[in-house]
């Protein structure tokens, strides 16, 4: 398993010098999000007593995960991801999603389970023609929505070494319909009947508007990255339209939602 700490702050060199820990440090847009791989839950709160140590006072803590290495999940819709060590292994099976082991995405966390979830419930209900995956890390999101059918996935990381992994991913699926690009919101153009979001909730909170602007009418979002005791408020910030459903999973919440046009009163 491994203890992931994402931290707002400048630079993170005054918490990882001379750590006796070992971790992973990736940077993520106005945040770090730092792993540590533990053995066991009793090395957990040396760690975060260490880093707490360390804090100055314009750092911020946004959020503290445990999150299980595991070789392979099947998820409640029937589809099997599993984790391989390298790029050669053959090709996956319709319902399942190999994933190259990598810094985009080293386990099965609460958001992208529930994300996975939803899009198989979203894509039954709605056949999305063109279909936006923002930051999305490994690709997992846009390999999920290919093989249950969408046919133009844009998968968007502001992260190159994700877009890297993103495409191995891609390639290791067989996947052909899903372009990777290396950018934020702004660098795709057009709107979108199918969205999908899994980011950090001040992230999300900052470029909502925008993502709200890119769904078409009566278009489709499912979204995670946010705690489930802010899914209220969140639903309040997307405006009008319908919740289609909601999950929560060890404190993390995920919903599906349908963008409704409002009309003009003249």
């Amino acid at each position: 398993m491994k203890l992931e700490l994402i931290l707002k702050s400048s630079e993170v060199e005054h918490i990882i010098k001379h750590i006796p820990y070992k971790c992973f440090v990736k940077k993520e847009a106005d945040f770090f999000r730092i792993c540590f791989p533990v053995k066991e839950k009793k090395e957990i709160d040396p760690i975060l007593r260490f880093v707490d140590q360390r804090l100055r006072k314009e750092d911020q803590v946004l959020n503290t995960a445990i999150i299980p290495e595991l070789s392979s999940i099947t998820l409640s819709c029937g589809f099997k991801v599993t984790f391989v060590e390298s790029s050669n292994r053959k090709q996956s099976k319709k319902r399942e999603i190999l994933l190259k082991r990598g810094l985009a995405f080293g386990g099965f966390h609460p958001t992208t389970v529930m994300c996975l979830e939803l899009i198989e419930k979203a894509i039954k209900k709605k056949h999305p023609n063109r279909i936006l995956d923002l930051g999305t890390g490994s690709g997992i999101l846009s390999i999920m929505a290919e093989k249950l059918g969408a046919k133009d996935v844009y998968a968007v990381d502001i992260d190159f070494n994700s877009c890297l992994e993103c495409r191995e991913n891609i390639r290791l699926n067989a996947c052909s319909r899903i372009k990777v690009i290396c950018g934020t919101e702004a660098s795709v153009k057009g709107k979108f009947d199918f969205i999908m979001v899994n980011i950090i909730f001040h992230t999300l909170k900052e470029i909502l508007a925008r993502i709200n602007e890119m769904l078409e009418d009566n278009g489709i979002l499912v979204i995670s990255g946010f705690l489930a005791s802010n899914t209220v408020e969140f639903i309040r910030l997307l405006g009008s339209g319908i919740l289609l459903d909601k999950m929560e999973k060890e404190g993390w919440g995920a919903i599906l939602w349908q963008k409704k046009r409002v009309m003009s009163p003249f």
